[in-house]
């Protein structure tokens, strides 16, 4: 009985490779799917990418006008604190988010140590802003002339600094 069993086993066994020989192929090396290789990314553009999505809060600020009798003023706020986000910052057409809705940026300047991005508001003025990745640091001013509305010159300018995730 034993020696059957062993027998038909040995049988079922040499049928399965007959039928694995004679039925299955190999796809030709033409057909075959190599597996997609995984793309070398070296640690300055994985610095790079990182970098490209900044969360930049802003919480010191100074503000500098011209008065209506043409002196100077100046205060600072340290208590307000507000956010923008930069994005896009490895391309050529880098964009923020705040407040106001979304606006692109002009790259002023891009070096290892910091990127200048230049936003004009349709109203009128500039702002800069200046980031910093070393030290994850950003700051922003702003040069307006207020009194346009009033049909005087009053310059107006703002500067603040803030630190980046």
């Amino acid at each position: 009985m034993r020696q059957s069993l062993f027998l038909l086993l040995g049988l079922a066994a040499a049928a399965v490779a007959a039928y694995l020989l004679l039925y299955w192929r190999r796809p030709p090396e033409a057909e075959r799917v190599a597996a997609p290789s995984k793309p070398t990314v070296s640690l300055e553009e994985k610095q790079a990418e990182a970098q490209t999505i900044l969360v930049c809060t802003f919480q010191a600020s100074g503000i500098v006008t011209e008065t209506e009798s043409g002196k100077l003023s100046a205060e600072a706020d340290t208590k307000e604190r507000w956010s923008i986000i930069f994005a896009g910052l490895v391309t050529n057409e880098p964009v923020m988010k705040g407040n106001l809705g979304e606006t692109k940026l002009r790259v002023l300047r891009r070096t290892p140590e910091g990127l200048w991005l230049a936003e004009e508001p349709p109203d009128s003025g500039l702002n800069v802003f200046a980031i910093f990745p070393r030290s994850r640091t950003a700051i922003m001013s702003k040069q307006y002339d207020i009194g346009l509305m009033l049909g005087k010159v009053l310059p107006f300018g703002l500067i603040s600094i803030g630190k980046c995730e």
